[in-house]
Order: structure tokens, then C-alpha cells, then sequence
């Protein structure tokens, strides 16, 4: 009998994460910390910038422009979540950890700024976050 080798969200975070961190509960302290931390508020889309953990590898162009419209005609429903950047090119933008599409969305709906949810948190926490928020749609790509 041969036994098949889960493919994609089956297989574990470790194995779309990469290999565990030695100390797994300083990542859940610093998410937990980042909550008790965050602010809401809106921002300028061009104050965003993709993320570098984002897990989509594909977003379908048509996809996009149907939640655009559901944009246009009910606005945006979940704020999207962001972390503020303090260097690189990109120092003092806001980079995107939930909600690209949503916010490649609201570009085509012709909206100039979003609702989001700003948290301060490490590069762990932020990958960890971007793969939580995706983890049960089924139109994830992997």
C-alpha cells in the first residue's frame, strides 16, 4: 500500500513556514503583545506597499475585479491589516500582512484610502499572520 504525501494547506504549517523556530512561544507572545498594541485607522493607498509574506502566488485578474465592485457597492468589510515599516525604500509606508486583495481591489474600485488595522510586529509573527488569515480559503494557491 502506498500512502500519499499530503499536498498543499494538508501538510502543515511547518511545511509552508519552513523549519520550526527553536522557541515557537516567543512568536505567539509577540502576536498576542502586537494586539494588545494595535491601532485602527485608515490610510492612503499609496501609504501601502504588498507584502513580502504574502501566500498567494496567483490572484485571478477576474476575481479582483468582482471584489471590486462588491467594494463599490458595500465598501470594504474587513479592515486590512498592516505593520509600519521603519527602514528600507519603503521606511515609514505600511506594509500589507492580510488583505492584498482587498486592497489590489479598492485600487480598481477607484477608492484613494482603506480601513486598516495597524500592528507592530516581527517578520515571524507578520509570515505567520499572512498564512493564518489565507489558511482555510480554498482559493488559496499555494
Amino acid at each position: 500500500m502506498v500512502t500519499k504525501k499530503p499536498k498543499g494547506l494538508g501538510r502543515g504549517l511547518e511545511a509552508l513556514l519552513g523549519p520550526k523556530v527553536d522557541d515557537t512561544r516567543a512568536g505567539v507572545a509577540a502576536m498576542n503583545e502586537a494586539r494588545d498594541g494595535q491601532t485602527t485607522g485608515s490610510l492612503k493607498l499609496d501609504e501601502l506597499v504588498p507584502g513580502m509574506y504574502q501566500p498567494r502566488t496567483r490572484m485571478d485578474e477576474g476575481a479582483l475585479y468582482e471584489l471590486a465592485e462588491s467594494i463599490k457597492a458595500q465598501g470594504i468589510m474587513s479592515p486590512i491589516l498592516v505593520r509600519k515599516l521603519s527602514d528600507g525604500p519603503n521606511a515609514g509606508k505600511h506594509e500589507i500582512i492580510a488583505g492584498e486583495r482587498r486592497f489590489r481591489a479598492a485600487k480598481l474600485a477607484g477608492l484613494d484610502s482603506v480601513p486598516v488595522l495597524v500592528r507592530d510586529v516581527p517578520n515571524e509573527a507578520a509570515a505567520a499572520m499572512a498564512l493564518i488569515e489565507n489558511i482555510q480559503r480554498e482559493d488559496l494557491n499555494p
